[in-house]
């Protein structure tokens, strides 16, 4: 099953996407330059899914959730370059719970907040303007906390990895378990639920949490499924390599090619899951229901030939007329 996402557009979808891309990258470039931890040659991707997957939701309103998609992507970097001892995340890690739940850094540091920390107290200052902020608080800090434990987890995955080969990989559910949370979709989708200003939510909270989910473990596969071969040079884990020792052991087809076909088909089940319950939510306003669509079919799409890290703006006309999805 593949998506035909950018194809399946109108035209008049497309030229909405691409000038709602520019305005948000400029807007997003504008207050990156306030925190040199966030790399330039992201904020296209970042403005362009934005666009792409919550098109009902005004682009001011906007601004906060991009906001936290680069601060996942900053503290994404600071774990996997190594920039920091583990025990130094995972004390920051606290301190960041502590930021998103309420609003302030522990009184007993005297320092000003590093980068990172000073984002996240901005992030949160913008959503609690929003009603559904508060309802909403406790799940997001927690979902702050589980980001950042995904990452430490995926990171001690990757030492052992290193120090004993396919001996100590991963099994897939337990690998999703986590690169589910450490991708980040679970704590984004919370800040775009808080924007819609749809108190209906509240209502449907299990089953939007569920479908979030699929989508989150959905989007991880095709982002491994795309990235392969980067991480098998940084001699990092990856879903395909861990598809690759199943087999093995299972005395299956064992073969590269193999392997990646599998993690496309088990990260299209994933995506259908959550197409599947996205159905069966019902607000008022509609835009859960539109953007976790949309999220699944995006990132199916996109991650066929693009990454956030090579997608130019100039690239994003381009992309909307001609993507093709791989087999």
């Amino acid at each position: 099953m593949n998506s035909r996402f950018f194809q399946m557009l109108a035209p008049q979808e497309k030229h909405r996407i691409t000038t709602t891309t520019e305005v948000l990258a400029t807007m997003l470039s504008n207050w990156s330059q306030r925190y040199a931890c966030i790399r330039p040659a992201r904020i296209p991707a970042v403005a362009l899914l934005t666009s792409a997957v919550a098109p009902r939701v005004l682009p001011a309103e906007l601004m906060p959730t991009m906001k936290l998609r680069c601060w996942i992507l900053g503290v994404d970097d600071l774990v996997k370059e190594g920039q920091l001892p583990l025990a130094e995340l995972r004390w920051r890690m606290e301190r960041w719970y502590t930021a998103a739940l309420n609003g302030t850094i522990d009184r007993g540091v005297t320092q000003q907040p590093d980068e990172l920390t000073a984002m996240l107290l901005e992030v949160r200052s913008e959503l609690a303007q929003h009603a559904l902020f508060k309802p909403l608080c406790k799940r997001w800090a927690l979902e702050v906390r589980r980001l950042v434990e995904a990452m430490i987890q995926e990171y001690h995955f990757g030492l052992e990895y290193r120090a004993n080969s396919s001996r100590t990989l991963p099994g897939m559910d337990s690998y999703l378990l986590y690169g589910a949370a450490r991708i980040g979709v679970p704590l984004w989708a919370l800040s775009v639920w808080m924007a819609t200003h749809d108190t209906s939510i509240l209502q449907q909270l299990e089953p939007i949490y569920l479908a979030t989910q699929h989508a989150s473990a959905a989007v991880r596969l095709y982002t491994d499924w795309m990235s392969f071969e980067k991480e098998l040079f940084e001699n990092s884990i990856n879903a395909i390599l861990i598809s690759q020792r199943q087999a093995r052991q299972n005395a299956l087809d064992e073969s590269l090619t193999e392997a990646r076909r599998s993690v496309r088909r088990l990260a299209d089940v994933y995506r259908q899951r959550c197409l599947d319950l996205a159905q069966q939510i019902h607000t008022d306003r509609g835009i859960v229901e539109e953007t976790l669509r949309r999220t699944v079919e995006f990132h199916a799409d996109f991650y066929s030939a693009h990454d956030y890290k090579t997608t130019s703006l100039s690239r994003v006309p381009d992309l909307l007329v001609s993507q093709v999805s791989a087999a």
